[in-house]
């Protein structure tokens, strides 16, 4: 079961996602983004979370070394 701080977290990350798309959303109808610039946008924001979401392939990625004394 879910902690209160890990609901928490999850809802606040939902509203910033819907505050984002909604800025998104206005800008564009009033001109100011292209459908293009929304799309690159969205697009590099997915890249990002989920490159985020792999921290353990990148540690997994450097070398180790195991030296003896």
């Amino acid at each position: 079961m879910p902690s209160e701080d890990t609901q928490a977290s999850a809802a606040d990350a939902l509203y910033a996602k819907k505050l984002g798309l909604a800025i998104l959303s206005v800008l564009q109808d009033k001109g100011v983004l292209s459908s293009t610039d929304v799309n690159t946008i969205l697009l590099a924001v997915n890249r990002s979370v989920q490159q985020s979401a792999k921290p353990s392939e990148t540690g997994a990625s450097v070398p180790q070394i195991d030296m003896e004394l």
